[in-house]
């Protein structure tokens, strides 16, 4: 190669070199510092690809071997209220049996009856009782609605709403009254309209409740919230201007309603979502009969006498085989879950370790290779100031 002044071509290669050498080091120094073999796109398009697609699919597997978990935990729900029911229909034998006895009076089997019909409805409550996270298993879900009200649930009329928040401090059929003393309440000596006193009286179960009230302000609303009864009463603006409520200067105003149970039904199917896509592989569907005097048969069934003792034989046992294969189908499923969790969690291990294998640094390997082109990188430094000295050998030349 000649040597000339205004070419320094070994500098330019050296000064090329150097600069791979540099992109290099900076791609292996982010590799190490972020434990990414693709910190972008250009590392490997392909690469990124197939990573971004196996980490999707094992956040997703995670989230679904939680569900198939709590799937079990639904299922032991259920299996609890089961055993229960199992346990009070137990007793029920028990007392149909003694009641069958022919050395017993009708009076002493009308006692026993007594009990038999508290247990029965125990069935009915155990049924309802059993929920998760809000939903009935077993049986029907109890809410009620205001219902023969006499006055109107409207705008206009200053109440926005009367919720039932504690069904089990209600009863179908309940009558309440309503009462609105117009007074004054925060001591200043001046009647407002919407000030006084509201009452509210559960007339079935004798119990009664006052809280004090004002009018909200305009364009808000504001809760009465009677716990005792489990009932809460929405107002707004309105309240005590119009309507019912409408009085001024201390007279009583009074009102009624009544509640009115509506069941929800329990679902008897329950979906278990315990895989990542749509198909029917991706989903494990369990049936849980209804439990209640109703579809166990037992609906009129008494002890209270002889004859209707034995018949109370015949719709127990049915009851409790029903119950039995209840219980039989949910411990399946139960395991079914269980294997299925135990299924995802492998899958999912073996789905990372393929993204890691693809996406992940192999840090020794990497260290291997920084320590490689830094060596390179201070070998080029020198044969760069080497090379940028050369077109002073031709002074020698000129002397």
């Amino acid at each position: 190669m000649p040597i000339t002044l205004n070419s320094n071509v070994s500098a330019l290669i050296t000064q090329r070199m150097l600069g791979t050498n540099q992109t290099q080091t900076n791609t292996s120094i982010s590799k190490l510092v972020s434990g990414s073999r693709l910190p972008n796109a250009a590392a490997g398009a392909a690469e990124l690809a197939i990573s971004s697609q196996l980490s999707a699919d094992s956040v997703a597997l995670s989230q679904a071997q939680l569900n198939a978990q709590q799937g079990v935990s639904v299922l032991q729900v259920a299996e609890g209220g089961l055993s229960n029911v199992s346990d009070t229909l137990l007793r029920m034998r028990e007392l149909a049996t003694q009641a069958a006895n022919g050395s017993l009076s009708d009076e002493q089997r009308s006692s026993i009856d007594t009990e038999f019909q508290q247990l029965s409805e125990e069935v009915n409550r155990i049924a309802g009782g059993t929920k998760f996270n809000g939903q009935a298993l077993l049986g029907e879900q109890n809410s009620f609605e205001v219902a023969n009200q006499g006055f109107n649930v409207s705008s206009a009329n200053g109440v926005v709403g009367v919720t039932f928040n504690d069904t089990s401090a209600v009863a179908n059929n309940d009558s309440f009254s309503v009462s609105f003393q117009n007074q004054d309440i925060d001591g200043d000596s001046v009647v407002s309209q919407g000030e006084g006193t509201f009452t509210l009286t559960n007339n079935t179960q004798n119990v009664s409740q006052t809280v004090d009230v004002q009018r909200p302000p305009a364009g808000t609303t504001a809760e009465l919230n009677f716990s005792d009864l489990g009932v809460d009463v929405t107002i707004n603006d309105d309240f005590g201007t119009t309507g019912s409520f409408g009085s001024l200067g201390g007279t009583a105003v009074s009102d009624s309603f009544t509640a009115n149970q509506t069941n929800t039904a329990a679902p008897t199917n329950l979906e278990f979502q315990v895989g990542i896509g749509t198909t029917s592989t991706d989903t494990i569907s369990v049936n849980i009969n209804e439990v209640n005097t109703d579809s166990l048969g037992l609906t009129g069934v008494d002890v209270s006498s002889q004859a209707n003792a034995r018949n109370a034989l015949d719709a127990i046992d049915g009851a409790i085989a029903q119950v039995t294969a209840t219980r039989s189908d949910i411990g399946s499923a139960s395991v079914r879950l269980e294997t299925a969790a135990a299924s995802i969690a492998v899958t999912a291990e073996n789905l990372e370790a393929a993204r890691s294998a693809i996406a992940d640094t192999d840090i020794a390997e990497e260290i291997t290779k920084l320590a490689s082109l830094q060596v390179q990188q201070q070998a080029g430094i020198a044969l760069q100031a080497q090379a940028n000295s050369q077109p002073g050998l031709l002074l020698r030349l000129l002397q």
